[in-house]
């Protein structure tokens, strides 16, 4: 689990100069949701953003 957040972290670092608000929130749920419960904490504190910014992005990805 260790090295898969160390890998999402990289690739926030890689990508945010490119990210708009809303292409982040859903690059951060997609994130969460592939690592299960807790993944909208972990995938937060990653990504710089609220909980509830990656919540809405899950449902925006049509997966409340």
């Amino acid at each position: 689990m260790k090295q898969v957040l160390e890998a999402f972290k990289r690739h926030f670092e890689v990508l945010e100069p490119f990210l708009d608000e809303r292409t982040k929130r859903l690059c951060a749920a997609s994130m969460a949701k592939e690592l299960g419960y807790g993944g909208i904490k972990k995938v937060a504190e990653i990504a710089k953003i609220s909980q509830d910014t990656v919540a809405k992005g899950l449902k925006e990805l049509g997966d409340p």
